[in-house]
């Protein structure tokens, strides 16, 4: 395991709890996840299900998986935070904007609107504020469960897709110090 982002806080028990951890570039179980992402993306693919259906009785475990992790996380309650916004808006000749959310320490302590085109300025928009811990409790369940998506732009380096591609409903992505949760459509 390897730390993909680590809270920058003072606090050593803070900053160990709250550390997102994800498998190590190329061992073992990145090669597990790269596969299982092949498989799952590759599924989805009429003549590779029929050419699997030839050899063997197969089940799509991917739409099992989607079913289940919608299953526990609504047996659970678990609802995306509305204090996130995970929109994009705009397009047809104008710029798409979404929001991030600047870091400061274990803080959400600022909200802006991008936009697509570098033309236009990023402009700050009103945000109470948030504890970042209280973020990673809200989302850790559908983080867990691949329901959020962790962007890692190591992953951009290769072509082989990460496990839960094409399974989350929304991406987390850490960038220096701006957060941003994009909805992605599965």
């Amino acid at each position: 395991m390897e730390s993909k982002f680590i809270p920058d806080v003072k606090e050593e028990e803070i900053k160990r709890n709250y550390t997102l951890w994800g498998h190590k570039e190329k061992g073992f179980a990145d090669l597990l996840y790269k596969l299982n992402g092949i498989i799952w993306e590759n599924f989805g693919r009429e003549e590779f299900r029929n050419v699997c259906e030839l050899i063997a009785v197969v089940r799509d475990l991917k739409q099992e998986y989607l079913e289940k992790i919608d299953e526990k996380l609504f047996r659970i309650g678990w609802k995306f935070p509305d204090y996130i916004n995970p929109h994009e808006w705009g397009g047809s000749g104008e710029p798409y904007w979404h929001r991030e959310y600047e870091i400061d320490g274990i803080w959400l302590d600022k909200c802006y609107e991008v936009p697509s085109w570098s033309s236009y300025s990023e402009r700050e928009v009103e945000f109470e504020g948030k504890s970042l811990i209280e973020l990673f409790n809200d989302i850790s369940p559908a983080l867990f469960l691949g329901y959020i998506g962790y962007y890692d732009k190591k992953y951009v380096e290769y072509k082989w897709p990460p496990l839960f591609r094409g399974v989350y409903n929304y991406t987390l992505i850490i960038r220096d110090n701006r957060l941003r949760i994009r909805r992605e459509e599965r």
